[in-house]
């Protein structure tokens, strides 16, 4: 379950790996995780983000980049300025505490409880610091600190390079939904969930740094087979997580990708890796509506470069 809600932190919030593509930036890149859609009305590029990069993993693909030169506006998940303010962070620590007399020690079984504790104390963690938190809460804190250990950090993932250098060109930003929105689908978990998700994040720590380079190999090389085991595999056993974390937000987000379509302005629309790959994939969805998507590469759609 740990790569489903890998995939929500670096891929869609995203954390979903499996094969391996090497590749490196002095490779000739011929597609990467673009896509694009010629409207007769304009150009929406679709690129499948990864949340958090690392400072090596920079220069992105040309390809990317093109794409952002030639967009008049930029459409992300979410609002990543309001993300950033206190309210924001307010919201986000009230909902991820527990509710009145409730602890991570009473939301969780005894044997997972002590589990979390010996398992916390081996990165450094007091788990008595994180008691007043809900099981999802303290999973992805140690998710994101794991990750930050290994130098994956939000200011080098695709959202926030191009969201700042959207606001420096003076581009016009949209958002697709809330942060509320994104906090409540973790919140809304059952309490077995939970504590499988939790369970996992400690199983897994230590094979982080292997796995989260497969998934940035594969993501900068378009590898899409790569990318669909990756993310399709893991959800095959939580369906109902697959409906929750990805089908229902694409099918949210299709009416406003049709709406940017007949606009006169260039769009990059930029979310999870995750969102734009499979048969529920918003890339397949939109092919279910009649528009043509290709992906981007120097063989099948050339990107206009300024």
């Amino acid at each position: 379950m740990l790569r489903v809600f890998s995939c929500f932190m670096i891929a869609v919030t995203a954390i979903l790996f499996g094969s391996s593509c090497q590749c490196n930036q002095s490779t000739v890149e011929q597609t990467t995780c673009l896509w694009k859609i010629d409207s007769e009305y304009n150009t929406v590029y679709l690129l499948g983000s990864i949340h958090i990069l690392r400072q090596e993993d920079h220069p992105l693909p040309k390809l990317m980049e093109d794409a952002f030169y030639d967009a008049d506006a930029l459409v992300f998940e979410i609002d990543l300025a309001s993300a950033k303010t206190m309210g924001a962070q307010y919201m986000m620590l009230s909902k991820a505490t527990g509710d009145g007399p409730d602890t991570l020690q009473t939301m969780l079984t005894e044997d997972t409880y002590d589990i979390a504790a010996k398992e916390a104390a081996e990165i450094g963690l007091n788990i008595e610091q994180l008691g007043v938190f809900e099981p999802w809460f303290v999973a992805l804190y140690i998710d994101q600190l794991k990750y930050d250990q290994l130098g994956f950090k939000p200011e080098y993932g695709v959202d926030e390079y191009f969201y700042n250098r959207a606001q420096q060109a003076g581009k016009d930003l949209h958002a697709l939904e809330t942060l509320e929105y994104q906090i409540d689908l973790f919140d809304q978990l059952s309490w077995p969930d939970q504590e499988m998700l939790l369970l996992e994040t400690f199983d897994e720590i230590d094979y982080y740094e292997s796995i989260s380079q497969t998934m940035v190999d594969s993501w900068r090389s378009g590898n899409t087979t790569a990318l669909e085991e990756m993310i399709l595999e893991p959800f095959e056993e939580y369906p109902h997580l697959y409906t929750k974390f990805i089908s229902e937000r694409n099918e949210n987000w299709l009416p406003q990708i049709e709406g940017f379509l007949q606009e006169g302005d260039d769009y990059l629309i930029i979310v999870g890796a995750g969102h734009l790959v499979g048969p529920n994939g918003l890339t397949t969805l939109l092919q279910n509506e009649g528009y043509s998507v290709e992906q981007v590469g120097t063989e099948n759609a050339d990107v206009v470069s300024q």
